[in-house]
């Protein structure tokens, strides 16, 4: 965990809004949970940075601000950075076939991204899990 990033309560302090420069990313890895925030048209959306047909890093795609989406840098799938769909697959291929993007549930307090600690799929641990 970064030493920028405390806990309170239920949430965990990611960073500023303004240090997300618009139409950029600002990518965060909370024990193992991978974290892309990036504004686009002064809106702010976090995602998990992993495209759902081959694993590429979404961090490194291209982003469009108008559109909302972003591009994977391997293999080019399009996702809508505001839902998580699937607009285009893989080479231009239909979009459908592949799993949604997940979408972090945060806030923003008086100019901070707070990324809530229990997401739909589970909570985000504070510590390494041990094996």
């Amino acid at each position: 965990m970064s030493d920028t990033m405390t806990i309170s309560g239920d949430s965990i302090f990611l960073c500023k809004t303004s240090e997300i420069p618009e139409g950029r990313n600002k990518k965060f890895v909370i024990s193992g949970n991978e974290i892309v925030l990036v504004k686009l048209e002064g809106k702010i959306h976090a995602i998990e940075p992993i495209c759902s047909h081959l694993w590429s890093d979404l961090s490194h795609g291209k982003f469009n601000a108008r559109a909302r989406t972003v591009q994977c840098p391997l293999h080019g799938a399009i996702f809508d950075i505001s839902t998580g769909a699937a607009l285009m697959g893989p080479f231009g291929c239909d979009g459908d076939m592949l799993p949604p993007l997940r979408l972090y549930k945060f806030r923003i307090e008086q100019d901070s991204v707070l990324i809530d600690r229990r997401q739909e799929w589970g909570d985000i641990s504070l510590t390494e899990s041990k094996t």
